[in-house]
C-alpha cells in the first residue's frame, strides 16, 4: 500500500456515521434548549408524584421486593414508580450506550442527566448473551448445567436476539431508575412511598380477600399458580398477612419488571421471621443434613420414596437427616445413577 492511500483510508470516515453523530448531537442541544426555556416547577412535580401514589392501581406498582439471599429481601421504589417520577420531574435526558461487545457479553452504560442542574450519573453493566432455564427445546444448544437448591437441573444455554433485547431493555430500565431518582430530593421520593403504603393500607382494610385474589390473579397471569405461592409461604393463602401481602406485591413487580425470578425467591432460603435472630454456622462437613438439603435430595429423586429408601441402605444411614453435609454431593450422584437403573 502507498503512502498515499493509507493516507486516504486515514483520512476517510463514514458518512452514515457522521450523520448519526450529528443527529444525536442535534437532539441533545434541542432538550437543553428546550429546559433553558421551560424550567420545571418543583412544587407542581412534587404534587404529580404524589397524587399518583395516592391511586390504588399506581399505588399496587411502587414497590419491588428482591431476594439478596440467606432468606433476606429488599424492597425500594420500582421501575414504573421511577418513570412516572422523572416524567413528572421534567428535563431529564436518560441515554444509553454500548461501549463493547463480544460473543459472550456486552458492557452497556446508562446516563442519566439533569438538563437544568447539568448534572449526570452513570452506570456501566455488563449483560451476559446466555440465559438459565429449567427446560431445553430441541436444537437448543447448552452450554452447562448446574443443580439448584432444590436439586433441580438448570441448563445455560445462548440467548436469542429476542432474549436479548428484552435483557438490554431490562438493564436500560433499571439504571434509568437507579441514577436517575437520585436527581429528585430524597424527602419528595420519601413522602411519596409512605402515601403509596397508605393507600395500599386502606385498600386491604376495606377489602382484605379482594386483595389477596388480586394478587393471586396477577401472580396466575405470568405463570406463579397458587401451589407455588404455598409452597414459598409455607402456609395455605387463605391466611396471608397484610406484611405477606405487601411482600407478594413487591416480589411480583420484582418479578415483572425482570429484576428477579420466582425461582430466586425459592433458592433465597427461608422468609419467616424465625430467621432474623439465627447467627451463622461454621460448619465441617460432619453436621447432619439441614431441612433444605433433605429436600433437595428428595427433588432429585422425583418423590420416589424407592429411590430414597435404596439411598439410605447404600450409605448405611438410618435416615436421610443422618446423612452428614460433606456427603451430600455422593449422595446426590447416588440417586442420580439410581433413577437411571430404574
Amino acid at each position: 500500500m502507498s503512502d498515499q492511500e493509507l493516507v486516504q483510508q486515514i483520512d476517510y470516515v463514514d458518512p452514515a456515521i457522521v450523520a448519526k453523530a450529528e443527529s444525536v448531537k442535534a437532539r441533545i442541544q434541542a432538550q437543553y434548549i428546550m429546559a433553558f426555556k421551560k424550567p420545571r416547577d418543583e412544587d407542581g412535580a412534587r404534587d404529580k408524584i404524589l397524587s399518583a401514589c395516592k391511586r390504588p392501581k399506581f399505588a399496587d406498582k411502587v414497590f419491588y421486593n428482591k431476594p439478596v439471599g440467606s432468606g433476606k429481601s429488599i424492597t425500594g421504589p420500582s421501575i414504573r414508580f421511577a418513570e412516572l417520577a422523572l416524567r413528572a420531574w421534567g428535563n431529564v435526558l436518560t441515554d444509553t450506550q454500548i461501549i463493547h461487545e463480544d460473543d459472550e457479553n456486552i458492557h452497556m452504560v446508562v446516563y442519566v442527566t439533569d438538563l437544568e442542574a447539568n448534572t449526570s450519573h452513570a452506570s456501566e453493566y455488563r449483560i451476559s448473551k446466555t440465559v438459565e432455564r429449567r427446560s431445553i427445546k430441541s436444537g437448543e444448544e447448552v452450554i452447562s448445567e448446574r443443580l439448584n437448591t432444590y436439586g433441580d437441573t438448570v441448563y445455560k444455554r445462548k440467548a436469542t436476539d429476542d432474549e436479548i433485547r428484552i435483557l438490554i431493555a431490562s438493564q436500560r430500565s433499571k439504571g434509568m431508575r437507579n441514577d436517575g431518582l437520585r436527581l429528585i430530593p430524597s424527602d419528595i421520593i420519601d413522602e411519596a412511598l409512605e402515601i403509596a403504603e397508605a393507600t395500599l393500607k386502606t385498600q386491604d382494610a376495606q377489602d382484605p380477600d379482594a386483595a389477596k385474589k388480586k394478587i393471586i390473579d396477577a401472580f396466575s397471569g405470568i405463570g406463579i399458580k397458587p401451589m407455588h405461592l404455598k409452597k414459598y409461604l409455607k402456609h395455605d393463602l387463605e391466611t396471608l398477612s397484610p406484611s405477606e401481602l405487601t411482600q407478594l406485591r413487591g416480589m411480583y413487580q420484582a418479578i415483572k419488571d425482570g429484576e428477579a425470578t420466582f425461582q430466586s425467591y425459592l433458592e433465597g432460603g427461608d422468609t419467616g421471621d424465625d430467621q432474623k435472630d439465627k447467627k451463622p454456622v461454621i460448619q465441617n462437613g460432619n453436621e447432619p443434613l439441614t431441612e433444605k438439603q433433605i429436600k433437595q435430595l428428595e427433588y432429585r429423586a422425583g418423590g420416589d420414596n424407592k429411590i430414597l429408601m435404596e439411598l439410605i441402605r447404600t450409605l448405611k444411614v438410618d435416615s436421610l437427616g443422618a446423612i452428614k453435609q460433606g456427603d451430600l454431593s455422593n449422595a446426590l450422584d447416588h440417586v442420580e445413577n439410581l433413577k437411571q437403573a430404574q
